[in-house]
């Protein structure tokens, strides 16, 4: 008897109360995760996103818009070149990210005088944000 293995109730039962404490345990990083994620939308500027290929942008973003008419919005408020060049060149963290938002009517031009703004002021980190394609 004492060199039989153990087959039983016992044996069972622990195999089952781990892969219950396995399923909590997830459940509990899941609602943990999505309980401190934090997706933060443009500060309430209005422009009319291009459709495209879409993913998250990163936390602790900085937005900067576009509207049609070409003016400037740094976290929602309007602003000149000149003050966001100086608002950036103010920021210590460089690898912050940038959300750029741009008007889907905003020329080409303006769009790239604000990228080499970026470049310029050391902010290598930039996304676009655009609306996603109907399927």
């Amino acid at each position: 008897m004492r060199g039989r293995a153990k087959s039983g109730f016992l044996s069972k039962l622990k195999a089952a109360s781990t892969t219950a404490a396995m399923a909590d345990l997830a459940f509990l990083l899941l609602i943990f995760f999505m309980a401190a994620t934090n997706t933060e939308t443009p500060k309430s500027v209005e422009v009319e996103l291009p459709v495209g290929k879409t993913q998250g942008a990163e936390q602790e973003s900085i937005f900067v818009s576009i509207t049609r008419d070409e003016q400037l919005y740094y976290e929602g408020e309007k602003i000149s070149p000149d003050a966001l060049k100086s608002k950036l060149g103010f920021q210590t963290n460089k690898e912050k990210v940038i959300a750029l938002t741009g008007d889907r009517n905003v020329s080409y031009r303006k769009i790239s005088q604000i990228i080499n703004m970026l470049k310029d002021e050391g902010f290598l980190k930039v996304v676009f944000l655009a609306q996603e394609r109907e399927k």
